[in-house]
């Protein structure tokens, strides 16, 4: 009996210990489902876009006239009927302190504004604001301040577009103030200590000029300018002549320039406060924070705020370097995982006005050589000799297949404070779809000769970056954000943009033809599911299965126990009573 006793007392300290080990293993599994999760979330992120490549013994087995007669090589001037823009050397004036306010009140709502354009076929996106009441299309240009319309006098702009009608108590003078505007009311001048300059006839001299060779001349003026129903008084450029690229940027469509830039570009020369600023000192947002999201020929831009689809926890951010562009810290480059000396701590630029992601020259002959080294399998990367035809040249486009796309290296950019962030080839090649003409895909990185370690600045992130993410410009604390892309919402406003169309995305393709529904199976919608919600279940189902196995495993172990004890007890039984009847016959 002293023997059953202690079989018990051991298996009750036996089952505490098991208890403490399963506790134990549970929180261990937390901790590793935690972490699982976390890691398969990041690598579904950056594989979210990528498809099943076919390998190059595949492709290579066709004949080479077959790819004589189905790849074409082209640029993208050829494609569409307006050169793009890459605005570099913008204006460098002398900083101005902006002076709008930031205590505004929360009940102000932000103002949500939708962005027409096109990747290929304007180079650009635009929205509209009003002016004095009429509304205005103007490119979005996170490369400069200026605002800048045309105007009736101006005969270089091409006809049939709306302009501003300008009259002398709206123009700025040296010596005199404009007619009253707003309410309060304010009137403006052409300050000298505001670096104003008044031409023969007195009217303050408006000049800004781009690094595309794109040029405007003409007054500064005053109105009340605003967007939503919310305006204010404020000075900006009147266009009476243009140069250079100019009339192909108004041929699309665009009737001006819109600047969201810090204040110290907006001095041409005369200094103003630029749109945003007016917006914060009049009270008109609530944040000095504004979001853009441009996907192919729409997006959204919304000022005073983050855009309500951004989610906080996805968002990335980098430190502003300098408050006169978009200036941020690009620490590195790697291609396919391998530093190729690209970039290393320089500065880069976030302008909505460049097309393309603009390279230095040494940044793009890095990339060109580490492509012609690794990747002389892709038709058209490592011509025979200098007269054939190359996707490396200068806004080039082919008649690539998504295989063959999909077949060059990621590329993935390390930013100060927001880790790395990556492009999928189809990410960064543009695609161009303009029936009857086959598909073409072109590089979308380009070398852009006046950037480089004089300039300060190694790379300019434009518009085939910015397409890939919701970017948020927090500028009440000086950083940038940026959070991978699911597509931009459509708006249902139409606005006309071209006959052609961009897409990143693979075939199929995300919308339905016409007259079939889009359908989406039992599976696919599971597998949305748990692609959407994989550090949920993982930190549920992965305590769960170590714990289920871990009381599995205590419960055939005291059900062990349990008939050992109960087969010593018999066995303890039996030699008692066996020893009872030997005594009983012992005695009798």
């Amino acid at each position: 009996m002293h023997r059953a006793s202690e079989l018990r007392r051991r298996t009750i300290r036996t089952s505490a210990a098991w208890l403490g080990f399963v506790l134990t293993l549970f929180f261990l599994g937390a901790l590793i489902g935690s972490i699982g999760a976390y890691r398969i979330k990041r690598v579904c992120a950056l594989k979210r876009v990528q498809r099943r490549a076919l390998t190059w013994d595949t492709i290579r087995g066709q004949s080479a006239s077959t790819h004589a007669q189905h790849m074409h090589v082209r640029t993208l001037f050829q494609l569409r009927n307006s050169s793009y823009r890459v605005p570099i050397s913008k204006s460098r004036p002398l900083a101005l302190e902006p002076n709008g306010n930031a205590a505004l009140h929360a009940q102000i709502s932000p103002i949500e504004l939708p962005l027409y354009g096109s990747l290929v076929h304007i180079g650009m996106y635009a929205t509209t604001i009003e002016i004095d009441g009429s509304p205005y299309t103007l490119s979005v240009d996170t490369g400069s301040s200026s605002l800048a319309v045309i105007t009736s006098v101006c005969d270089a702009c091409p006809a049939g577009k709306r302009r501003l009608q300008v009259d002398e108590d709206r123009t700025l003078h040296c010596g005199s103030r404009t007619a009253p505007l707003g309410d309060p009311p304010e009137t403006f001048s052409c300050e000298p200590d505001q670096h104003g300059i008044c031409d023969g006839r007195g009217h303050c001299i408006y000049q800004i000029r781009y690094g595309d060779g794109t040029a405007f001349n003409g007054r500064y003026v005053a109105g009340m300018v605003g967007a939503a129903g919310r305006a204010a008084p404020m000075v900006f450029g009147g266009i009476e002549s243009a140069q250079g690229r100019s009339p192909d940027v108004f041929g699309s469509g665009i009737e001006g320039m819109l600047g969201l830039a810090y204040p110290g570009l907006s001095c041409n020369p005369l200094c103003t406060l630029p749109f945003f600023e007016t917006l914060l000192q009049h009270r008109l947002v609530p944040e000095d924070v504004f979001s853009l999201c441009v996907s192919d020929e729409q997006g959204r831009l919304v000022l005073g705020a983050m855009d309500s689809r951004m989610d906080p926890m996805e968002i990335r951010w980098t430190p502003i370097v300098h408050h006169l562009f978009y200036d941020i810290e690009l620490e590195h480059v790697y291609i396919d995982g391998h530093d190729a000396g690209i970039a290393n701590r320089h500065s880069a630029f976030v302008d909505s006005g460049t097309t393309l992601i603009a390279l230095s020259t040494g940044a793009f002959a890095a990339f060109r050589d580490y492509l012609r080294a690794h990747y002389c399998h892709i038709p058209y990367v490592c011509p025979d000799n200098a007269q054939e035809p190359s996707i490396l040249d200068h806004a080039a486009c082919a008649s690539y297949s998504p295989e063959e796309v999909r077949q060059f290296p990621n590329l993935t950019f390390t930013l100060a404070g927001a880790g790395n962030l990556t492009l999928t080839p189809l990410q960064y090649f543009v695609r161009v779809d303009n029936p009857p003409e086959p598909t073409f895909y072109c590089m979308g990185i380009a070398e852009e000769p006046s950037l480089g370690p004089s300039y300060g600045v190694e790379a300019i992130l434009g518009l085939v970056w910015l397409r890939n993410f919701f970017t948020v410009y927090d500028r009440a604390h000086k950083r940038i954000g940026f959070q991978s892309a699911r597509g931009c919402i459509p708006f249902t406003t139409t606005h006309p943009t071209g006959s052609g169309s961009t897409s990143d995305q693979d075939e199929p393709r995300s919308s339905a033809p016409s007259g079939h529904r889009s359908e989406t199976t039992l599976f696919g919608s599971i597998g949305i599911f748990i692609r959407k919600h994989a550090n949920v279940l993982l930190f549920i189902m992965v305590p769960l299965l170590v714990t289920s196995v871990a009381l599995w495993f205590g419960l055939w172990y005291y059900r062990k126990r349990r008939r050992l004890l109960q087969s010593t007890g018999d066995t303890e039984a039996n030699q008692a009573m066996v020893a009872l009847r030997i005594e009983q016959d012992a005695n009798g």
